[in-house]
């Protein structure tokens, strides 16, 4: 769990607390091949929030979705 202040470090849903349903979570999966699930994640023609690219924050690469309940959800390497 990483707790944050709302509008600290540029998460789109911790901008503000009266906005939609799924706001102030993020859902983060680590998985080790990014690139394959990155080009999954494509072809089910998702709802693509961030495209593929490295987190100045945590040093990992990572994207970022919407799943079918409109949550954000955050793929992203181990390392």
């Amino acid at each position: 769990m990483s707790l944050h202040k709302w509008s600290i470090h540029g998460h789109p849903t911790l901008s503000d607390p009266k906005l939609k349903v799924g706001n102030g979570l993020i859902l983060y999966f680590v998985v080790d091949d990014l690139n394959l699930i990155w080009e999954k994640a494509k072809k089910l023609n998702v709802k693509i929030e961030e495209e593929l690219h490295l987190n100045s924050n945590s040093g990992r690469r990572e994207f970022s979705v919407r799943d079918i309940d409109d949550y954000y959800v955050s793929i992203c390497t181990d390392k």
